[in-house]
């Protein structure tokens, strides 16, 4: 199999998981199409390859995403996040926490109900936060 072909499979995989997860568990079967191991399998082939190419964030730039996201948003404040970053849906969350930095090389916020995003994923304040 190419890489271009294994890249491809890993995009349908990720697209598959990430917009078709209600399909799967109402029965759908992504092994009937690839086998679900294939396409793990798959994707973790790609994503260790091509994981040194994405630009780590310096310890310094990810504590000042922190203290700038940190200033602009207070815990208990509403905040509107992407579901998937590029994708135009968001959905709206309360921070829980102020932001930190995860495992060394991701900045998060915490939200009440949908857990921890990369900071990137926040789009801004949720509307009637802006309006108030």
């Amino acid at each position: 199999m190419s890489e271009d072909e294994k890249i491809e499979i890993c995009k349908k995989g990720w697209e598959f998981l990430d917009k078709r997860l209600p399909e799967l568990i109402e029965g759908a079967d992504l092994s009937t199409q690839l086998g679900l191991g294939v396409v793990v399998t798959l994707m973790m082939e790609f994503h260790l390859k091509n994981k040194n190419k994405m630009k780590q964030l310096s310890k310094e730039q990810l504590e000042s995403q922190i203290e700038t996201f940190n200033r602009a948003y207070k815990v208990g404040d509403k905040v509107e996040v992407y579901r998937i970053l590029g994708e135009k849906e968001t959905f709206v969350d309360e921070i829980k926490h102020e932001a930190t930095i995860m495992g060394g090389h991701t900045a998060m916020t915490w939200l009440k109900d949908k857990g921890s995003y990369d900071l990137s994923f926040v789009k801004g304040a949720a509307k009637d936060e802006v309006e108030k």
